[in-house]
């Protein structure tokens, strides 16, 4: 009896962190969410502090700043697939990103804090 209740626990518990896999257009009825989704970067910019060191970046998926669909914003310590810090060369990839989806200045936002949130499926030469 007591296995059963545990599996049903680690049941309950594993479903409150599964991800929805959603569609890039239906990332603002979802905030709130831990989501997974798939789209193309359609630009990136990144900011740096005074000695030129990457302190963050946001790219930008389903159209360029400020009418993109979605917007990811990304650590600098950040470092997967040979990629390292994203910018503006990686336009035109294919990007899948995990995460929770937030609400900033209106728009979703996904903040990427592990290197398995984001992964390029395809690069761009």
């Amino acid at each position: 009896m007591k296995t059963f209740f545990l599996l049903i626990a680690v049941t309950i518990g594993l479903s409150c962190f599964a991800q929805k896999q959603i569609k890039l257009e239906e990332a603002k009825d979802h905030i709130g969410d831990s989501v997974k989704l798939e789209g193309i970067i359609s630009g990136a910019r990144v900011f740096e502090d005074d000695d030129k060191k990457p302190t963050l970046a946001l790219i930008s998926l389903g159209g360029e700043y400020p009418n993109q669909l979605l917007t990811i914003a990304v650590q600098p310590s950040y470092k997967t697939n040979g990629v390292e810090f994203p910018d503006n060369r990686l336009k035109g990839s294919r990007v899948m990103v995990t995460g929770k989806l937030e609400l900033y200045k209106g728009k979703p936002q996904i903040v990427v804090r592990t290197s398995d949130q984001l992964h390029f499926v395809a690069l761009m030469p």
